[in-house]
This record gives C-alpha cells, sequence and structure tokens, in this order.
C-alpha cells in the first residue's frame, strides 16, 4: 500500500467516524433536552449509526480509487468484488 492510499483510508476511517460521533450526540442531546422539531433526534442518532456503519465500505471505496490512480488493476479489481459484496451486504441486510 503507497503512503497515499495510506494516507486516505485512515483519513476516510476518521472522518466517518467523528462525523458519524457528530450526528448520535446531537440526536442524544436534542433528545435529551426534550427537542421534538425537526431534525428529530432520533433521526440523528440513526443516521450518525447508518454513516457508521458505511465508512468501511467508503474506505473501500476510497482503496479502489488508490489503486485505480496507481495503476495496480489487480487490486481494483480485489477492492471492487470486496466493494460489492458489501454493498449487496448493506442494502440486502444479511450475509451473502
Amino acid at each position: 500500500m503507497t503512503a497515499f492510499a495510506s494516507r486516505l483510508a485512515s483519513g476516510v476511517l476518521e472522518w466517518g467516524v467523528r462525523a458519524s460521533l457528530v450526528l448520535m450526540l446531537a440526536g442524544v442531546a436534542l433528545g435529551h433536552l426534550g427537542f421534538q422539531g425537526f431534525p428529530e433526534p432520533d433521526r440523528l442518532v440513526r443516521c450518525g449509526l447508518v454513516l457508521l456503519i458505511a465508512t468501511p465500505m467508503a474506505r473501500v471505496g476510497a482503496m479502489a480509487l488508490a489503486s485505480a490512480l496507481a495503476r495496480d488493476w489487480i487490486y481494483v479489481a480485489i477492492t471492487t468484488l470486496v466493494l460489492v459484496l458489501l454493498a449487496v451486504t448493506f442494502f440486502l441486510g444479511k450475509v451473502v
């Protein structure tokens, strides 16, 4: 793995976790304060959880992109296959 790919992968994971944390904490805080307007607190928490679950998929997609830029076509094929399997599992809600 190149230094660029490593930084990209860690950046995607870091910012995905940070963004999901912000959403979930905002939902919990608004729910604790009794806020029931828009956005609804439980929806913020759910969006944070979905983002947290989708973050590894984004990392695999970023790795496929980094591999394509490095012209490592075997790794592109492998990461694309992994991405497809993750997406199918994510959208169907069961293990393939």
